[in-house]
């Protein structure tokens, strides 16, 4: 039998900080993991950045740290608002009966992120820090012709980076879902090929329908759609509708029905690769390794990206 390297270097690990990369709903692409390493018997912390500004006089949040918050059923919030972890969270008590807590990060720069993160890990004992970025321009290292939704993702590595243990992993699954902010998917099989070649991949595998982990997944992508459908995740239900067979241009929910989607079975492939060789190949964390807040980080990628030459755009041979 074939064995993946990145299950075989967590077989010695106990206590697992599991974390949506990109912000927003990548912490639903944690899920199948989640579950497959309970199996294991292993201790799973969930974590993730939301995108927006929790308004903390209008959401009763109990912190952890400062713009660290527990996510769990006590948490009373307006319904209309965007927080995906909040409906992951009804989602596990209802379907498991299990309030399971979901450490929310908000409104930091790289200096607080890094903080939490190391936090974290001495609170829990943490022995590996596992990111799953839903997408791929979490890949990108900086000069790329686009780099897709690039803010959350450092922000993600940077803590896990500078976290005080040595196994960190970054999966990425949806190769082709970030076609929709501009990512070029010649540049996505360019970094995965420079990762391979540093001896810096760990593995690649499928989640198939059939598997009872990604039954969870599915199950919580489709609650989501109900609990939240003012804006159902793209990234989420494009990952989704590969695993169930769909291909091409295909919409599972109304959201962005005016732009075309690539759907593939590329889509429901899970790379993995080892997270300190993604940081140390990015060429402009740099230039926010001391920033205070999301919008410094933000626009100072921007401004790195306006200046370098960027790797003109190609497309895929066929």
């Amino acid at each position: 039998m074939f064995s993946i390297p990145f299950f075989e270097e967590l077989e010695s690990s106990n206590n697992i900080l599991l974390g949506g990369c990109g912000g927003g709903y990548d912490v639903y692409s944690t899920i199948p993991f989640y579950f497959a390493l309970k199996k294991k018997n292993k201790n799973i912390f969930l974590s993730s950045i939301n995108f927006g500004y929790l308004d903390v006089e209008t959401i009763e949040l109990e912190h952890l740290y400062p713009n660290c918050a527990i996510m769990n059923g006590a948490t009373k919030y307006n319904p209309l608002y965007y927080f995906p972890e909040a409906i992951l969270n009804k989602w596990f008590n209802r379907h498991h009966q299990n309030d399971i807590p979901i450490y929310t990060i908000y409104d930091v720069g790289t200096k607080q992120i890094r903080d939490i993160y190391s936090q974290l890990v001495k609170k829990f004992n943490i022995d590996a820090i596992i990111l799953v970025d839903g997408g791929t321009d979490s890949l990108m290292k900086g000069d790329e012709a686009s780099l897709g939704t690039p803010t959350e993702d450092i922000l993600s590595l940077i803590g896990a980076y500078f976290a005080p243990i040595k196994k960190k992993y970054l999966l990425s699954v949806g190769f082709g879902v970030d076609a929709f902010h501009g990512v070029p998917h010649y540049d996505v099989l360019s970094a995965m090929s420079e990762l391979i070649k540093s001896n810096s991949f760990k593995g690649c595998f499928s989640l198939m329908r059939e598997m009872p982990e990604v039954q969870e997944y599915i199950s919580a992508v489709n609650f989501a759609n109900i609990g939240f459908p003012y804006e159902t995740s793209i990234v989420e239900n494009s990952i989704v509708a590969s695993i169930e067979g769909e291909f091409g241009n295909y919409h599972r929910t109304s959201q962005a029905l005016n732009s075309k989607l690539f759907i593939n079975p590329l889509m429901s492939q899970v790379w993995c690769f080892d997270l300190k060789a993604v940081y140390e190949r990015n060429l402009y964390v740099s230039k926010i390794s001391d920033l205070e807040s999301k919008e410094e980080v933000h626009r100072a990628i921007q401004e790195f990206h306006n200046k370098i030459t960027k790797k003109k755009r190609k497309p895929i041979p066929l």
